[in-house]
């Protein structure tokens, strides 16, 4: 899979990671049929910019969303997670064990946001299977 910083205005593609840019919030809008990143200084979002509870917040609307909350100090996306998974979006969760911090995944489980706990290992692998589906 290729990996990059996200670009304000991108197209969002299958099989591509992005990473929002250092400071920045970065969130997806649909535009018809095509996934749009979008890329900017919106105010901080339960304390962090970028926020994986901002990102969250820009995909509530749509359910055909995979959703994955790593290691992390803290509660950012916990709560967003689960809102996703009640609007029909698969969550996941990466395990204590293979967690260095397991503060975010751990607060998205003990709020009921997750549908799969699963190791490092076998959330990529999940992720690739669910871009070839």
């Amino acid at each position: 899979m290729n990996v990059k910083e996200a670009v304000d205005g991108e197209i969002l593609f299958s099989g591509t990671i992005y990473v929002a840019p250092g400071a920045l919030q970065m969130g997806v809008t649909f535009h018809g049929n095509k996934k749009v990143i979008t890329v900017n200084n919106d105010t901080l979002v339960n304390g962090h910019a970028p926020s994986v509870g901002y990102l969250f917040n820009s995909l509530k609307a749509y359910s055909d969303v995979t959703a994955v909350i790593l290691t992390g100090m803290g509660r950012d996306g916990s709560a967003e997670i689960g809102e996703l998974r009640a609007n029909g979006a698969h969550t996941i969760a990466q395990d204590e064990e293979s967690s260095v911090v397991f503060g975010m995944p751990g607060e998205a489980i003990k709020r009921g946001g997750i549908c799969e706990i699963l190791s490092l290992h076998c959330i990529s692998e999940k992720l690739i299977q669910k871009v070839k589906e």
